[in-house]
């Protein structure tokens, strides 16, 4: 078990209750799915990613998701990098894999408006 689970196991055994997780940054779920099975298994989890590629992945976990960018208000697009990995983001990854990568805009918008729009509750963790 690693420092996150055990935190989170400590803050609801001292009388937290964690209703409802944003994954943002999902990926292909694979944070979620075994939090959900274990150490937040009386959660509801709403997946947030970016890359569409993703989605197939996402929709296999059965939990609900959103694709599409999350960004501050008045930005209503970015310039997005992707490899399809895990540091796809609209901030260059610092990292080798992403030097020779060109940027795609794609539309953005803020997480309040997704939560509005989609009748979601706020949440009391986000990853």
């Amino acid at each position: 078990m690693n420092t996150l689970e055990n935190y989170l196991r400590q803050i609801q055994q001292d009388g937290l209750k964690i209703e409802t997780v944003f994954d943002i940054g999902a990926n292909k779920g694979t944070w979620s799915v075994p939090m959900k099975a274990s150490t937040l298994k009386d959660s509801y989890f709403y997946l947030f990613e970016g890359n569409p590629k993703h989605e197939l992945f996402l929709k296999q976990t059965g939990l609900p998701y959103y694709i599409g960018i999350l960004s501050n208000p008045g930005r209503e697009s970015v310039d997005y990098y992707t490899i399809n990995g895990t540091g796809d983001s609209y901030y260059r990854e610092n990292t080798p894999f992403y030097d020779k990568e060109t940027p795609v805009t794609v539309p953005a918008r803020t997480l309040e408006s997704i939560i509005e729009e989609c009748e979601m509750p706020v949440p009391n963790f986000i990853k």
